[in-house]
């Protein structure tokens, strides 16, 4: 056999069922296949299948923080990591016309267990469990529901969960850590006072919190202060984190003495640093912050398990530490509110799709900056030629004729069979049904890697 494939996925409704079928179909190209019991975070996949010395890599049915409706692919190489685009570009290259009818047998196996005693390891459970802590989690009907409450319990830490109900509908949420998906989380914990909030997304490898007065706290926060836990902890190594990060790390960084590297966006980017080798912790302004030396993935559940350990070594509630940190490296605000990462979707219109597919850039034309090419949309492309993501391109345009703005749809594009579909790379956001093409192309270019 090539290898073991190991399959998981959220708890979206009818995710086991399709990953049960990419599990046949992979097992159809001759791998032996591991498929999670039960629903799982996506982190607990990348680091089974980095501790899994027989593992090739994984395939993780998932959308991540995308509308409920959402079921995607990510794929994942045998330490762990993400698909870098070469491989992924290779994939969606090799996807099959037709689903395959060559289907083999599988095994279950239980992923939660080991990970989430791996996860135990790392943190100071004696010193939380004397902490007399209360938290509030948010799992936002993801994929950590329950797993993260029950860890914290565990360790003595009074715990209330809310959207945490089996729901395929999200109660119309969207499962990222942002506001205003955060707000209802934040009024509970302001309510309650309790010494912190903890939110995942939707597949709990991003992580973003509050404090005790219901106020958010952002990523670029959470990985500033994670830093400087980790250097109390005795760790030392290289800080990445994308371009997009506050000053405030870089202000950390000087003042701990530590290499601060810059990618670009994307975690994949600095999954490379990673490789390279000597990286401490590394973050995205996303809420994506992961240390190498468990997994080179991020992990939501374990930053939420870091902040309780770095309140119940301090004595003080996540507000307090925050404010502290603010006043010894500075305060870096923007008018009028403070920065924090936040996204704006918007419809592709039907309507107008004609008028978009095949232009050029109209604000660029206006505006007389970059090439004045005309640009082809091609199927299966997210992006037009300046990498401006499409859908809200098209939405701003919309809005500049009175159309309405609506939440959390998706841009749309013509399938090959004449409906629609999402526009999107693989590991973003595919429409239900195409994840058995993804696991066979998947597993066929891993049998021929090998």
């Amino acid at each position: 056999a090539p290898g073991t494939l190991i399959v998981g996925h959220d708890c979206r409704q009818d995710a086991h069922a399709y990953a049960e079928l990419a599990a046949q179909v992979a097992a159809g190209e001759g791998f032996n296949v591991l498929l999670t019991e039960d629903y799982c975070p996506t982190p607990t996949l990348c680091w089974s299948v980095a501790h899994n010395d027989d593992a090739v890599g994984g395939i993780m049915l998932t959308s991540s923080h995308n509308p409920a409706e959402y079921l995607g692919v990510k794929l994942r190489m045998a330490d762990g990591g993400a698909s870098p685009a070469e491989f992924t570009d290779r994939v969606e290259a090799g996807l099959p016309p037709e689903p395959t009818d060559i289907l083999g047998p599988f095994q279950t196996a239980d992923l939660m267990t080991d990970y989430l005693a791996a996860l135990r390891e790392l943190v100071d459970v004696e010193a939380i469990r004397g902490a007399n802590l209360r938290v509030v989690c948010d799992p936002l009907y993801g994929a950590g529901r329950h797993y993260l409450a029950g860890l914290l319990r565990d360790m003595g830490v009074e715990v209330v969960e809310i959207h945490n109900t089996e729901d395929p509908t999200f109660a119309g949420l969207h499962p990222e850590p942002i506001q205003p998906w955060g707000d209802e989380g934040l009024a509970k914990v302001g309510e309650l006072g309790y010494d912190a909030l903890f939110i995942n997304d939707g597949d709990a490898d991003r992580i973003a919190a509050g404090d005790s007065r219901g106020n958010y706290v952002n990523a670029h926060r959470i990985i500033t202060l994670l830093t400087k836990h980790m250097v109390d902890r005795g760790e030392t190594g290289r800080v990445v984190s994308t371009v997009t990060a506050s000053a405030m790390l870089d202000r950390m960084c000087r003042k701990l003495g530590l290499e601060l590297v810059s990618t670009p966006v994307g975690f994949k980017w600095i999954y490379g640093e990673m490789e390279k080798g000597g990286v401490m912790i590394g973050g995205e302004e996303s809420g994506g912050i992961g240390l190498p030396d468990h997994v080179k993935e991020r992990d939501g559940l374990l930053m939420a398990l870091l902040l309780t350990e770095c309140m119940a070594q301090s004595g003080k509630d996540l507000g307090t530490i925050i404010d502290e940190m603010l006043a010894d490296i500075g305060r870096l605000v923007r008018s009028p509110r403070p920065f924090c990462h936040r996204r704006s979707d918007g419809p592709l219109p039907r309507r107008n799709r004609a008028h978009v597919h095949g232009r050029r850039d109209c604000r660029q034309a206006r505006a007389g900056r970059g090439s004045s090419r005309w640009r082809e949309a091609a199927f299966g492309r997210r992006r037009l030629g300046d990498d401006a993501p499409l859908r809200h391109r098209a939405a701003r345009a919309d809005l500049r004729r009175g159309g309405h703005h609506r939440r959390g749809k998706r841009a749309s594009g013509r399938c090959r069979n004449g409906g629609h579909e999402p526009v999107g790379r693989l590991g973003t956001t595919r429409p239900k049904g195409r994840q058995s093409h993804c696991a066979l192309a998947a597993a066929r270019l891993l049998k021929h890697c090998l």
